[in-house]
């Protein structure tokens, strides 16, 4: 399991600097993967996958902006449970959201980990275009960051 500090520590950085983007690491069970995107972290990746190449492309794209998510945590996320709490108000669960074909086919692809850019040259797409739609499903999902968005819809079943 997750040590439990780590969400309590994602959000303290953030709130020391707002513009803070958070990588987390992990050794163990990954139950509590969903608390640490929630709490703003945008990447997160299995400590057995760290090497300096991995570290320094994962700095790479969080300062570019663009999520970091492991094969290894993507595979728990498929893994877990898929309550729609996140999606939930006080009178119940919400509806999930829709995604248009697009949002759908460019969140599977950054869900697959593959960068911005090469979404972008896959989908025949500007770097600007994918990064639009990453915000418009980001901001439908009522997610913090694309790494919160990846998760919350493997969790719906949206991709």
């Amino acid at each position: 399991m997750l040590d439990r500090e780590l969400p309590r520590a994602c959000d303290f950085v953030r709130e020391l600097n707002g513009r803070a983007r958070v990588i987390a690491f992990y050794a163990t069970d990954a139950d509590d993967i969903t608390d640490v995107i929630a709490a703003g972290a945008v990447g997160l990746l299995h400590k057995s996958s760290l090497t300096p190449e991995t570290l320094g492309a994962a700095v790479d794209a969080a300062c570019s902006g663009a999520s970091v998510i492991s094969p290894e945590v993507l595979s728990s996320l498929v893994r877990l449970p898929r309550p729609r709490a996140s999606l939930a108000t006080s009178e119940g669960p919400a509806a999930a959201p829709r995604l248009t074909a697009r949002e759908q086919q460019v969140l599977a692809l950054i869900a697959q980990g593959h960068a911005t850019r090469e979404v972008a040259a896959r989908l025949c797409y500007s770097e600007r275009t994918v990064k639009n739609v990453l915000h418009d499903v980001v901001t439908k999902l009522g997610a913090r960051s694309r790494a919160q968005a990846v998760a919350d819809a493997v969790r719906i079943g949206l991709i």
